[in-house]
């Protein structure tokens, strides 16, 4: 099987914009640019795994949930799932004042002021027992000063309780990137599964956005 690995950057949004909506915007056009141009760039349509950190975890993560038809699995790395919690747990940085980067998340808010914009950008409320979803696998560092491990915990459960597919590796130690992520062992991991989850037969790509 051949693979061809496609990097995406997302714009950081500004004066108000939501960087919420700009993600969104921004990763859903940049799949549909390369599913549609699949040939050409030596893509299966049929088998796409998505891999962010970060904010680029929230971000796969929330597209899989509306592309689910196009992903095959998708890779988490520390990514935030629920932006409500996350001044409740040890971090080095404040997350929910305007000037954060969760507040610029919502369009420069207070995210615990305006508890329903904050909302929006969950994939947790995307996640329920009636509709498929592609297999995850999350890793997060148990000493992640930026993004609270927490954050990676609420996900693996809410995809667990839903009865989807789901693994959770705890990187002993690690920061936020840094340490055991870019070990032999945790790529390894990594690879080897997305390797898995990209057997089996291609299938008629159905358009499933929802």
């Amino acid at each position: 099987m051949n693979e061809s690995v496609k990097a995406i950057t997302g714009l950081l949004g500004k004066d108000g914009i939501g960087n919420h909506e700009c993600e969104e915007s921004d990763a859903g056009a940049a799949l549909h640019f390369l599913l549609e141009h699949a040939e050409g760039n030596k893509i299966d349509p049929d088998r796409i795994a998505l891999w962010g950190d970060s904010s680029g975890g929230h971000t796969v993560v929330s597209l899989a949930l509306r592309e689910q038809a196009s992903i095959r699995c998708v890779v988490d790395w520390f990514g935030p799932t629920d932006i409500t919690e996350m001044n409740y747990y040890p971090s080095a940085q404040d997350h929910h004042a305007p000037d954060s980067p969760e507040g610029y998340l919502i369009g420069r808010k207070d995210v615990l002021q305006n508890p329903e914009l904050a909302g929006r950008t969950s994939p947790l409320s995307g996640i329920t027992q009636e509709k498929d979803r592609p297999p995850m696998l999350i890793m997060h560092s148990s000493m992640d000063n930026i993004v609270p491990f927490n954050q990676s915990v609420l996900l693996y459960e809410k995809l667990r309780a839903c009865g989807k597919e789901a693994v959770f590796y705890r990187l002993e130690g690690a920061g936020h990137g840094t340490g055991g992520f870019t070990s032999e062992d945790a790529l390894r991991t990594v690879f080897a599964w997305v390797k898995g989850k990209m057997q089996g037969p291609s299938h008629s790509r159905r358009d499933s956005r929802e």
